[in-house]
């Protein structure tokens, strides 16, 4: 009898680098490129995940103070950077301020529809999460008026109405591909993601 694989886990960190995130992206870009090898690689404002406070965001976005910049990446490309940390602080001007080993992530979402069709949708993309994700407080509540059939759909009352709540936690590269897809819905209104680190 064959031995049956076991699949592991991937797991992923967040390394904070403080320079251009400019800078940052074309380094990594670079550093994937030259070892010729698959990486996940995640930048923190560009999916929604929470990093620091208002002033961090706000240097991030005017570029008056050196930036930090948060990327998620998988553990071999983590691996890979911490190697050659030293390497690159001095040769690129980037510096590599933190490594942390993320747990897991979790965000909060809502929706607002007056139509079944969107309701369906909806709790359809929330029904059918990937394993490794984990769907929790999920309140939702539909109202029917049947007197208010046929009445336009620019009018306060509506024959339908469906609104909802709840929180999606788990693995972070799973959560932020759930989150995008959440987001492409005009009705679904996701929050941040906010990371557990180890």
């Amino acid at each position: 009898m064959a031995n049956a694989q076991r699949k592991v886990t991937p797991s992923f960190y967040e390394v904070v680098f403080k320079g251009s995130p400019k800078l940052t992206r074309g380094f990594l870009a670079g550093l994937v490129m030259g070892s010729e090898e698959e990486a996940t690689i995640f930048f923190n404002l560009d999916d929604g995940i929470f990093h620091e406070g208002l002033g961090d965001r706000v240097a991030d976005f005017i570029s008056v103070l050196p930036a930090n910049c948060h990327v998620i990446m998988d553990n071999k490309t983590c691996a890979r950077l911490k190697k050659l940390k030293r390497r690159v602080e001095r040769s690129v001007g980037l510096e590599i301020k933190s490594f942390k080993r993320i747990r897991s992530g979790s965000m909060h979402f809502k929706f607002e529809t007056f139509g079944a069709r969107y309701y369906n949708e909806i709790t359809g993309l929330v029904k059918e999460l990937p394993r490794g994700l984990k769907l929790s407080n999920f309140e939702h509540e539909v109202v029917k008026d049947p007197a208010a059939e046929g009445i336009e759909g620019y009018t306060p009352v509506h024959d339908f109405e469906a609104r909802g709540t709840g929180d999606i936690a788990g693995r972070i590269d799973l959560l932020i591909a759930t989150r995008r897809e959440f987001d492409k819905h005009p009705l679904i209104h996701v929050g941040e993601i906010q990371l557990t680190l180890a």
